[in-house]
């Protein structure tokens, strides 16, 4: 709960309909994210298929009749037979676009809060590798200018002022 409210205060949430409208191939379809069917009906499939891979590999009729299932729960029955003449692979990926639309609403604050926090550190990398890039630039002109082991002779052969020598402090 929020420090800042205070005990007296009201809390007011919004609990409006969270239905997503979905065109495919010009054919308008609805899907409600409120529903727990549709939420399990995702998760199911997601776990059977995407989880276990050789559960696709060997039996593609049955994924194929899952993606069916599914999209004819999320998005209605006959969605299937309005979208596809026979059973092909374009019903898996309908799917995941499917699933992906629920988790994308879910997590809507957490995607946004790590885009965020990945631009930051790729703007820092930034600025790392222009560093870096200008200590290479001045190596390179200090290995023009004094020779491949000249800088490290050069500094090694430099006396010392004598004015400086015998310093005290």
């Amino acid at each position: 709960m929020d420090k800042n409210l205070q005990e007296n205060e009201a809390l007011s949430l919004s609990l409006k309909s969270n239905i997503k409208t979905i065109v495919i191939d010009g054919i308008r379809f609805e899907m409600n994210l409120d529903d727990p069917t549709v939420y399990k009906a995702l998760f199911e499939f997601k776990e059977n298929h995407e989880y276990n891979p050789l559960n696709v590999e060997n039996d593609v009729d049955a994924l194929l009749e899952d993606c069916e299932e599914t999209i004819d729960l999320v998005l209605g029955k006959g969605t299937c037979e309005k979208l596809f003449k026979a059973r092909d692979m374009k019903m898996y990926l309908l799917v995941n676009e499917l699933a992906n639309v629920f988790l994308e609403n879910f997590m809507k604050d957490e995607i946004e809060k790590n885009k965020k926090r990945n631009k930051e550190e790729m703007e820092q990398l930034g600025k790392i590798l222009d560093s870096m890039s200008n200590i290479s630039k001045m190596m390179h002109y200090a290995d023009n200018k004094y020779g491949k082991k000249g800088m490290k002779n050069y500094v090694s052969k430099k006396r010392t002022s004598k004015k400086h020598r015998n310093k005290q402090k």
